[in-house]
C-alpha cells in the first residue's frame, strides 16, 4: 500500500532532498524552502502519520537559512538524527531541539549515515569524508578526489558505500 501525505509548512518552490526512517512510526524528511526568506531549511518530522514542521535556527548561525538549506538527514534512532546542508553545517537533534554540530564552511555535506546511536559519517561534494564518533567530528578525509560524492549508505561501522557523481561506487571497510 502507498499513500501520499503532505508536509507541514511546504509551498510551491520549496523541495526535500533527503529523508530518514528509524521505524514505520518514525521519519524525518529534510530540504530546502524555495523562493521565500522565512526558512531556509526545511524539517518534517513524522510520528505514527502526522507530519510536523520545524524550523531550524541557532544563535551562532541565525538560521539555516544562512546556509543554505539541507541535502541529506539521517536518524539512527528516534529522536536521534542528523541534518547537513550547503556551508558545510551539520545540525543534530537528540529528542531537544535542533543544535548545530560542526561548520566547516569549505564543505557542502551532501549525504549522512549513521550505522549506530554513537557513529555517523558524512560525505561531501569535494569527495571527502567526515566521520562522527560521540559528538566529536574528526577531520575531513578525501575518499574520492576529484568527484563529488552524492550518497552514502553505512549499515555497519566497519563497511560503507558511497556513489560519486561519476557513476563510481567508493567502498571503505576497516
Amino acid at each position: 500500500m502507498v499513500s501520499n501525505q503532505d508536509l507541514t509548512g511546504y509551498y510551491s518552490g520549496d523541495s526535500m532532498a533527503g529523508v530518514s526512517c528509524t521505524s514505520s512510526f518514525f521519519c524525518v524528511a529534510a530540504g530546502t524552502a524555495g523562493d521565500r526568506g522565512d526558512v531556509g531549511g526545511l524539517v518534517d518530522v513524522d510520528t505514527d502519520g502526522a507530519w510536523v514542521g520545524a524550523q531550524i535556527s541557532d544563535d551562532r548561525t541565525m538560521s539555516i537559512g544562512d546556509s543554505g538549506g539541507l541535502n541529506a538527514v539521517a536518524c539512527s534512532a528516534v529522536n536521534s538524527c542528523l541534518a547537513a546542508g550547503l556551508g558545510g553545517y551539520v545540525y543534530s537533534n537528540q529528542g531537544n531541539g535542533w543544535t548545530v554540530s560542526i561548520g566547516d564552511p569549505q564543505s557542502t555535506v551532501t549525504a549522512l549515515s549513521c550505522p549506530d546511536a554513537s557513529t555517523c559519517l558524512a560525505v561531501d561534494g569535494a569527495g571527502n569524508m567526515l566521520v562522527d564518533e560521540r559528538g566529536d567530528w574528526e577531520v575531513a578525509r578525501s575518499v574520492d578526489p576529484g568527484y563529488a560524492l552524492s550518497s552514502l549508505s553505512c549499515p555497519t561501522t566497519q563497511f560503507c558505500a558511497a556513489v560519486d557523481t561519476a557513476g563510481r561506487v567508493v567502498i571503505g571497510r576497516q
